[in-house]
Parts: C-alpha cells; structure tokens; sequence
C-alpha cells in the first residue's frame, strides 16, 4: 500500500532535500507535491487529499500551527510531520498538543525521516483498511439513487432531477465535515458516470475546480450536474423549440425587471398565459415561475460570491426591491442568507 505527502516549505533547498530523502530512504510513501507557505498547502490538501504532510513551523502567510488548525477545521484527516529548528522546540511542543504526529528535527536525517515514517505505516494501514471498508459501504447505499439520477439526466427529466438534487442538498447540509461531504459526492459522481458510459453518453469529471467544503462545495456539484444536463441535450440533439429558447433568451436579458411575469413574457410574443405556460413548460419541463426564480438565483449567487456589491443592490438587480423578500427567496433556493453565502464563499 502506498501513501502520499505533501511537502511544505519556503526554503527550496529544504524541500528538495527532503523530497531526496523520501525517493531514496522510502518505499511506500511517495511525494506528491510541494508547498511554500501553509494556504498554499491548504489548498492542494483540499484537492488532493495526501495520507501525510510535512510542514516546517515558521513560513509567511499561513505557518505551520495555523495550517494544522485550519486542516482540523475543514475535517482534512492528514497526519502531519512538522520540522522545526533548534530555536522552534517550543512551537514543535505546541504542533504536537494541537495533534501532529511527529516532528523533525532541522537538519532532517535519513534515520529520524525513515524512523518517523515507521512508526506512521502500520497506523496509516490499518486507517486506510476501515475507509475503503466504509466508503464500499456508503456507495452501495445509494448507488441505486446515483443510477436513477443518471437515467433521468439522459432522458433530461427536469423535475426529478431537480428533486434528487434537492434531497441530496438537504442529506450534505445535515452531515459531517466537509471531507466527508466530498468523498460522498465523489463517489456519486462516479457511480453516475459509470451508468452514463454505458449509456453511451459523453463523459464527465470531478476535476473541474470545485471548490472543497461544504455547502459550496455541494453547490459546485449541483451545477455540474445542470450543466451536465445541457451537455446531454446538446449530445442527443434535443433542442428546446424556437419559442422556448426565445423566451429563454427574453429572460437573460429581462430577469432583473421586478414586474417580470409569465403574463408578461406572453404578451410579449403575443400569446395567451395559458398557452405560452404549456409550451414552455413542455419544452423545458419546467414551471415558468420555477425558471425564473432558479435564473435570479443564480445570477444572485454569482455576484454575491465575484464582487462586493451591496446585498441589497443585487436584489435589486436581480428583480427583487424588497431585500427581505429576496433575503427570503435565497435561503429558501440556498440555505443561507445572502450574507452568510458570501461569508462562506469567502472563507
């Protein structure tokens, strides 16, 4: 079994004695990557997940202690080596109470790098053993539901997909840390993307820069799966008719008038409401009320996570002058408020 690290340090020197001494001395841990400060290493943790990270203490940006701090916080489940100085023995004491697993010396010697990954192999194993045990668990238990979203993205059933995309918003805001959450949805993803291979449908992946953690990062899923959608419609030719992709049009460019309506929009093309629902709802087998609502939306959790406009500002622009009504609409589309969305887009 192998293990992956991360290696975090601002000296280059350093790192590439350190990386030396784990391709040389080692044989079931293997590096992966390199960081210079700790958000750095933040980052590609998210992303990577690595079984180890050795980080020196002292960096700018982010030192080591506030990087272990920020790991246990976000449910990152890393061991973690840190390397000190002579100078730094108290800041090693400090890491070693707030959880890492050993610490290093500076300079690090191939006996105390080797010894120290040692006594993390047998521990790292039999940790690794219970994961796949559970995670072989948790995919079995929806995997019939991962399968069924998969059917109704090919055959482009809006509103169940919309509906499993709401139940599962609901099971990931109810449960664990937020790397648990994502290996959950990765695991998802997978299973999805098995069923659309056979299919024969396009092919999809995980790695598409979604942010990790929590309800942004289940918010990144959701709209991978609408635009797989749309990758779906394009693949099979199912276009939407000339009318509703008019009316599509009509609301990208109108969304933000607070008297829109679908009255409106079926004057507009010289309809009555009652037939100009029908078909638009044929077509994109969805409610008017429902699109139009999902559009301000979106176009609301946008800028409130790429600018600093004032909240209420993108109420307004989005078609709400009432921001507590707007305030109401997001949470009930989001689970947040606007300003907790931008807090936790933010942080």
């Amino acid at each position: 079994m192998m293990f992956s690290i991360l290696i975090v340090e601002d000296e280059p020197v350093v790192r590439i004695g350190l990386r030396a001494l784990i391709e040389s001395e080692t044989k079931d841990f293997h590096v992966i990557g390199e960081a210079e400060d700790g958000e750095e290493a933040l980052a590609f943790a998210r992303r990577y997940a690595p079984d180890l990270i050795i980080t020196d203490i002292r960096m700018p940006v982010m030192d080591g202690l506030a990087l272990m701090e920020s790991l246990r916080r976000e449910g990152i489940t890393a061991a973690v080596f840190v390397v000190s100085g002579y100078g730094e023995f108290e800041y090693a004491q400090q890491a070693l109470r707030a959880g890492a697993a050993d610490f290093l010396l500076k300079p690090v010697h191939a006996d105390s790098l080797t010894k120290a990954l040692d006594r993390l192999r047998d521990k790292l194993q039999m940790e690794k053993t219970i994961i796949v045990h559970d995670s072989k668990e948790q995919l079995w238990s929806f995997k019939a539901r991962a399968e069924q979203l998969a059917d109704d993205l090919w055959n482009l059933r809006e509103a169940a997909v919309d509906n499993e995309l709401e139940a599962l918003r609901l099971e990931w805001d109810a449960g664990g840390p937020p790397a648990a959450i994502e290996r959950k949805l990765a695991g998802y993803i997978a299973l999805m993307e098995g069923e659309l291979r056979i299919k024969g449908g396009p092919r999809f992946s995980f790695e598409n820069g979604m942010p990790k953690g929590g309800h942004a990062h289940f918010e990144s899923f959701r709209e991978l799966m609408l635009g797989m959608k749309e990758l779906i419609r394009s693949f099979r030719n199912w276009g939407y008719g000339k009318l509703a992709q008019a009316a599509i049009d009509y609301l990208d460019a109108h969304y933000g008038d607070p008297e829109m309506s679908l009255t409106k929009v079926a004057d507009h093309f010289e309809m009555s409401s009652a037939n100009f629902s029908h078909v638009f709802k044929s077509e994109l087998r969805i409610p008017f009320s429902h699109y139009l609502t999902r559009l301000r939306m979106g176009k609301a959790m946008q800028q409130i996570s790429e600018t600093s406009t004032k909240v209420y500002e993108i109420g307004e622009a989005v078609g709400f002058p009432d921001y507590a009504h707007f305030s109401k609409m997001f949470k009930k589309h989001t689970g947040f408020t606007p300003t907790e969305y931008r807090r936790k887009m933010r942080n």
